[in-house]
């Protein structure tokens, strides 16, 4: 039997002797008693103890009855129903206890504290930072603009040298096209480049040489 309550009553004197008048319930005799009518609901205050958010379904305790009281999602506040296991365990609610077909029965639940929150969305993990590669003397885009040095080398024949900055860490590249006004338009040797002081621009190529433009 699943019923929470029992109630039971001794015949008084004399019930062997005459048969004992039986008052019907107004709603008709239990053989006519609709299959799922619950009985009268009365206020009662549980905890939820499980819900199965894919089942639609889940238990309170209450001292109301000894056992487990199911109640459906729907007898959740809209704002509960989408909620987890994990948010919803332990949440005090008064509600309304029935029994149907005699098991309990639990309806209208309603939190007596503040609401869980909604689930949130965990934060996508954050990329992982590019380790940063060590500059020789110092920050690289420090040394882009335009800077002083001398013509360290030339090779005549591929066409371009190396400048040594005053004020870089590294020989800076550059091509005949680079050279000053005055080399413009002849193939010059190396004995008219090497050594001449000059002012050049630094930018920094895609694989972090450095080169005048």
């Amino acid at each position: 039997v699943d019923s929470c309550d029992f109630v039971g009553a001794s015949p008084g004197s004399g019930s062997r002797d005459r048969p004992m008048k039986r008052e019907l319930p107004d709603d008709g005799p239990p053989s006519k008693r609709a299959k799922n009518s619950p009985t009268l609901g009365e206020p009662a205050v549980g905890r939820i103890i499980s819900f199965f958010a894919q089942k639609g379904y889940g238990f309170l305790q209450s001292a109301v009855c000894a056992k487990d009281v199911f109640f459906p999602r729907a007898a959740l506040p809209l704002e509960l129903q989408e909620l987890e296991l994990n948010q919803l365990k332990g949440l005090e609610v008064n509600f309304t206890f029935l029994e149907m077909d005699g098991k309990p029965r639990g309806e209208n639940l309603a939190p007596r504290g503040p609401l869980p929150g909604p689930p949130r969305a965990l934060a996508p993990p954050a990329p992982p930072a590019m380790p940063s590669m060590p500059h020789p003397g110092g920050d690289r885009p420090a040394a882009l603009g335009i800077h002083t040095g001398t013509l360290r080398s030339y090779d005549a024949k591929k066409g371009f040298g190396f400048i040594l900055p005053d004020d870089l860490p590294e020989d800076i590249f550059y091509l005949r096209s680079e050279l000053p006004p005055e080399l413009d338009g002849i193939e010059p040797m190396r004995n008219q480049v090497v050594d001449r002081r000059v002012d050049f621009e630094v930018r920094q190529m895609e694989n972090g040489k450095l080169r005048a433009p």
